[in-house]
């Protein structure tokens, strides 16, 4: 099963210019995390479950903004590495 970093997922947030809002609170929630794993499954609710579990952040978060957050950290995530990749 392939795994994505904590610390790669952050970045793909920043670079996709998540706003300012929302990004603090993933970064909290992410780093509060981190503590505990270091990586996630993608494309499912893996890191949800993780942020439910090992966040002090997430879990002081209203419905709704959990709502909101669980939809970035479950969103499709496809990655692509080396010299065949259609990405620049």
């Amino acid at each position: 099963m392939y795994t994505v970093s904590i610390d790669d997922f952050e970045q793909i947030l920043k670079d996709d210019e998540l706003p300012i809002n929302e990004m603090v609170l993933m970064s909290a929630i992410l780093s509060e995390v981190k503590e505990f794993s270091k990586t996630f499954i993608p494309n499912c609710n893996d890191l949800v479950d993780k942020a439910s579990e090992h966040s002090i952040t997430y879990n002081r978060l209203t419905e709704g903004d959990k709502l909101f957050l669980n939809g970035i950290m479950s969103m499709p995530l496809f990655i692509c590495y080396g010299s065949n990749c259609l990405l620049n």
